[in-house]
């Protein structure tokens, strides 16, 4: 692991402590689900884990908010697709395939 690699991880390990518990109620707020919302907060911090340089965030929160909001609607369309996806099959609708999505 190089220097650039541990200050990155410390960097979102000190971003995780001061605005985990935040973003969580916040998104708690959103989707009515604890566990969702835990969910999708730990899946932010993840993919700030996975982007090069973050040292220098002006808002932490308004990153995070962005991150976690595009997890959320993401989360969102495909539990729609999928419920389509069900009606159909269980409506037997067989003379038009279902989509590949």
């Amino acid at each position: 692991m190089s220097g650039a690699d541990s200050s990155h991880r410390n960097h979102v390990h000190t971003l995780f402590g001061d605005h985990y518990q935040w973003l969580c109620t916040r998104l708690r707020r959103q989707s009515n689900d604890a566990a969702t919302a835990e969910d999708i907060a730990a899946e932010t911090f993840a993919q700030l884990l996975e982007s090069p340089g973050l040292t220098a965030i002006r808002e932490p929160r308004a990153l995070l908010t962005t991150i976690a909001q595009r997890l959320l609607y993401e989360r969102w369309r495909r539990r729609d697709l999928e419920r389509r996806h069900l009606h159909q099959l269980h409506q037997g609708d067989f003379d038009h395939p279902p989509s590949p999505e």
